[in-house]
This record gives C-alpha cells, structure tokens and sequence, in this order.
C-alpha cells in the first residue's frame, strides 16, 4: 500500500466506533427486564413491512442508547414489528431511526427517555408509531397493552408477573415561541448561500473534519449577524451521539440538550459553565423575532479524499472539546 494511504486509512478507521447491537431475546436474563413493543412505520402512505424485494432489502432501525453512554446501539426490525429486548435497570433513550433501501438510507432524531425500575421483569414501551411525508415524519405511541400483555405472558410463561407499562417521554419543542419560518424567507436579515442555510457560523471554527477541538470547556460562539436590527439570536447546543453500521464508519445524531439559551441581542456568546471534557457536540442558531422564530441555521458540505469521500446537507455545526477537565 503507498504511504501516503496508510496514515489516511488509519485516520478513518481510528474515528469509526465498535458496532453494538440490541438483539431479540428468547430467554430472560436474571437482573434484567424484558422491554417490548412494536414499531408501525408509513411512509408516504404505505406501510412499510420488512421483507426481501426486487429492487433490494428494506431495514428498519431503532437506535438505542443505555445509561451513561455516548454511543447508540442499533436494533434491525424483524418481519412482525416487534421488538423484545433483555435491559439493566435505568434510564434508556431511543436517540432515533434508521430507514435503509439499500445504500439510500433516511434517518431521524426521536430522542424518547423511558425508564427500566428495579426488579421489573417485563416493561411495555408500546406501539411507536413513525409517519413520514414528503421527506417530514411524526412520532407517536399508541397503547396497546391488553394484546401486547396477552402475547408476552404466551412467550414468557416463566414470568409470572404482569409487565409494566412505561411511561415513553418525548422531547417537547426546545424554547417559546407561537410560530415559526423558513430562515432563508424574505424578512430575516440574512443571505443564504450554497453550503449555508442560515447564519454563518465564525467561532468554534469549523474545517474539513466537522468536530475541530476547542481550546476551553467554556468556549466563546460567534455568527455572522442579520442585517435587521430587531431580530435576536436563540442558541442550542446538543451533545453528540454516535454509532456504527458496521464497524467501519461512523453515524452521528443530536442527542441530549446541553444548553439552550434565548433571545441573545448579540451575534455572540461566552459560555459560563463548563461542557464536559472530551465530547463531541453539535450547535445552531436561529432567529427571533417575539415570539416568531427561524427554522434553525445548517451547512452543507462535500468533501473527497484518496480512498472515500463525503457529503452532507442540512446538518448543524460541530466541535469537539478537550479531553483535560482542567482546560479554561
């Protein structure tokens, strides 16, 4: 191999994560609950089942992440829908889906929190319900505890204990606000441009890689402002979730909210209390005027190198912070 690919390829392979998966389970695992439901997904107004076609095998997705961690494990719907997973007592988060056709791939950030108690044998999450639309979807939960029950007690009979219900809490909208519009609409003191929807971002810097690291824990934020003097600025910075397919790349999602702060009258702010060392986070900023407020500010990139190359669109800003906890 020529030298010049060597140190490459060992740079894309150092920044994939291991491949986690959370599989069906046929037998209960002592200390653990048995979570289940099922997941109805329609798209564009059919129903999508998951079955080998002509033009390829469609697979859905689940992402899910366990207490404590920064890295999603991936679950692959089976034929029925449903899903029966063996998890530790906590807090688990469904950070989001996967929609496959082959290469072509859709994903979505769900972000619902669920909790599994202390010496719960069986734990119904329900019936998620994804509607997709002209590249838009909903996410919803539909109880169907009775049936689920009846089937979980058929294929448990060891578990002599009726299951749970859990209480699924999805994320509500972030901030106040009565309505919102597109940010590259007329009226918003701003320009669009090819690789960015909204503002431009100045600081953290960003480059080829996305996740530049920063100098602080408590990093300063700069955009380039609007030319209207009565729109603010609302900032939200999410910690990064990542997984991996295969091994062998590296998927990203918006997971927790670490900050939020609203209507700044500068195109600026200094962060006051630090972020946690060695994380990945993602950022945007949109618009307000009262109580209307922009859609949130992405980029666009392209990049090629020797062995791969890369796109995205409409994604948000990226950095990375310093793994010393003792960084300013």
């Amino acid at each position: 191999m020529p030298r010049l690919l060597i140190p490459l390829l060992a740079l894309l392979l150092s920044a994939c994560v291991p491949t986690q998966t959370v599989k069906e389970v046929e037998t209960p695992v002592t200390g653990q609950a048995i979570v289940f439901g099922s997941v109805e997904v329609t798209e564009d107004g059919e129903k999508k089942t998951w079955e080998m076609k002509w033009s390829g095998t469609e697979e859905f997705r689940l992402l899910l992440l366990a207490p404590g961690s920064d890295t999603a494990m991936i679950h692959k719907l089976g034929k029925a829908g449903d899903f029966n997973w063996s998890l530790a007592p906590g807090e688990y988060t469904i950070v989001g889906y996967e929609l496959a056709m082959g290469a072509n791939v859709r994903s979505g950030r769900l972000w619902s929190r669920f909790q599994v108690p202390e010496g719960a044998r069986g734990v119904y999450l329900g019936k998620l319900l994804l509607l997709m639309e002209k590249g838009r979807y909903l996410f919803g939960v539909r109880d169907e505890y009775e049936f689920a029950a009846a089937d979980f007690r058929e294929r448990y009979p060891d578990i002599a204990e009726a299951p749970l219900k859990a209480e699924l809490k999805m994320e509500g909208a972030i901030g106040s606000y009565k309505g919102r519009k597109y940010i590259c609409a007329k009226g918003w003191g701003i320009e669009c441009t090819k690789k960015f929807s909204g503002i431009e971002p100045l600081q953290p810097e960003m480059e080829a890689g996305d996740f530049k690291r920063v100098e602080s824990l408590t990093p300063r934020f700069e955009w380039k402002p609007s030319s209207d003097p009565e729109v603010s600025y609302d900032l939200l910075i999410h910690e990064v979730v990542r997984y991996s397919r295969s091994g062998l790349d590296t998927q990203r999602l918006a997971g927790r909210v670490a900050l939020y702060v609203e209507d700044i009258r500068e195109p600026s702010l200094q962060l006051n209390e630090p972020l946690t060392p060695g994380r990945e986070y993602y950022w945007s900023v949109r618009l307000r005027r009262g109580e209307i407020v922009s859609t949130w500010s992405t980029y666009s990139r392209f990049a090629f190198y020797l062995v791969a190359w890369s796109s995205g669109y409409g994604q948000w800003f990226g950095f990375a912070t310093p793994d010393n906890k003792h960084s300013p």
